[in-house]
């Protein structure tokens, strides 16, 4: 599953490539989709030099800490010699006060797609096991904001129980493409939920609400 995502996305790249100058792509943390990182690491043809690179979440802590989803990213992708680092556009959590660092990464945000297109190009999401994506758990606030693009969340209920800063439902919709790469080994039941819901059914996880506004939704599933 792995290499066939990453030939997907190498052939959106050329694509989207084809007509603009630079691509972005917004990746998320999570164990499975690291391991499409590291396919995708291994790809010399793709031009990585005009990729720039986002992330939909961190836990607030230290950039070096084993939980942290810039160090594990930077590990299976970003440490290709060939990606800039200007193109590398993260949450710094060492800005004190987080409300800050939020405002930060928002305004990083804005001024990217102002400048280059309304749009990302890509946009790369892992399923947790109570149906959340990016730090946008079920019963949240953050879920419910319709205007910012990046918020500081509560404490989370998944380990590790820290607060975290994540993009949004309204930025992370605005993306030309959306894959969903996730197993079915911890989230079958939620999957299978997801998949088969009722247009009527009034509940639903935060995994439902992305729907891209002009684009394209795929799901690539391991079933175990």
């Amino acid at each position: 599953m792995c290499s066939e995502a990453a030939q997907f996305i190498e052939s959106y790249i050329y694509e989207v490539l084809e007509k603009r100058e630079i691509f972005s792509l917004v990746l998320s943390g999570g164990l499975l989709i690291q391991s499409l990182y590291k396919a995708l690491f291994y790809i010399d043809n793709i031009p990585w030099d005009k990729i720039h690179f986002f992330i939909t979440d961190e836990r607030c802590l230290p950039q070096d800490d084993d939980n942290s989803n810039f160090k594990n990213t930077v590990k299976s992708l970003l440490r290709r010699s060939n990606i800039p680092l200007k193109n590398i556009h993260w949450i710094n959590t060492d800005i004190i006060p987080l409300k800050k660092a939020s405002f930060e990464y928002e305004k990083t945000i804005k001024q990217f797609l102002s400048k280059h297109n309304s749009f990302f190009d890509l946009l790369l999401l892992s399923l947790g096991p109570d149906g959340n994506i990016a730090s946008l758990f079920p019963g949240f606030p953050a879920l419910l904001e319709k205007k910012k693009y990046v918020v500081i969340t509560e404490k989370a209920i998944l380990d590790p129980r820290v607060q975290r800063i994540t993009m949004t439902i309204p930025i992370l919709n605005r993306a030309r493409k959306v894959i969903y790469f996730v197993s079915d080994e911890n989230c079958k039941t939620i999957l299978n939920e997801i998949i088969f819901r009722k247009a009527d059914d009034k509940f639903s996880y935060p995994a439902e609400q992305i729907l891209p506004l002009d684009g394209e939704l795929i799901w690539f599933i391991l079933r175990t």
